[in-house]
């Protein structure tokens, strides 16, 4: 299987939805998932969100890339969370997720692979 760059609007998408995870927008961050994806997953990041007394992510690095072929496109992002959760727990972490079209708007759900 090979790869091509994908679209900025995709990059852009996850942004946006990095953005509003830090300010624990909710209904900002559904506005870039697909409707499907939004639906099935509002009330847990609800809910995770307003565990956190503070959160970030900071993303350092995003490639899109499209499978040749098809209309698939992968985010591949590299960023650092920090999360500072009301039971008074932190985590530090340097993440690299893999967001699929599914996630984003521009095509059909945040299917996510942590790696």
């Amino acid at each position: 299987m090979s790869y091509v760059f994908g679209r900025q609007e995709a990059v852009n998408a996850v942004w946006d939805a990095a953005k509003n995870y830090t300010m624990k927008d909710v209904d900002g961050m559904i506005e870039n998932y697909s409707p499907v994806f939004g639906a099935q997953v509002i009330e847990d990041n609800r809910k995770w969100l307003n565990s956190m007394e503070q959160i970030s992510m900071v993303p350092y690095r995003m490639i899109p890339v499209k499978l040749e072929g098809t209309d698939e496109i992968l985010v591949l992002t590299w960023s650092v969370d920090n999360r500072k959760c009301k039971n008074g727990s932190q985590q530090n972490l340097d993440l690299m997720v893999i967001h699929d079209s599914i996630f984003y708007q521009l095509q059909t759900v945040v299917s996510v692979l942590y790696v």
